[in-house]
């Protein structure tokens, strides 16, 4: 279960602010665009794996307050983005930057 205590990441914050980023911005691409419904889908899946991570990690404990933060930030940064027009820019770059931090769990367990 998540515990508010000792931090155990210094990237908790982050993970907030990429899984808010990027299930507000599904909801924004669903609602306000006319994409093909893939993408909004997997936008939500991969904040909801962000989450999922970040909740019940391998072996470790959420620091819950700076993930909250960052979710919140997460929020508002896409919400700022969107009202000035670079929704599909920071959606793009939470994406990558979803990817970039998946890819380095992996090889870091690979090399193990």
């Amino acid at each position: 279960m998540p515990w508010i205590g000792k931090s155990v990441s210094e990237n908790d914050a982050v993970y907030g602010f990429l899984s808010g980023i990027l299930i507000l911005g599904a909801l924004f691409v669903w609602l306000f665009t006319e994409v093909v419904w893939v993408i909004p889908v997997s936008l939500f899946a991969m904040g909801i794996l962000i989450i999922f991570d970040t909740a019940f990690p391998y072996g470790k404990q959420l620091f819950a307050i700076s993930w909250m933060g960052g979710l919140i930030a997460g929020s508002f940064a896409l919400l700022f983005a969107n009202a000035f027009g670079f929704l599909y820019w920071i959606l793009a770059a939470a994406a990558l930057a979803f990817v970039l931090i998946i890819a380095e769990k992996l090889f870091r367990r690979m090399s193990k």
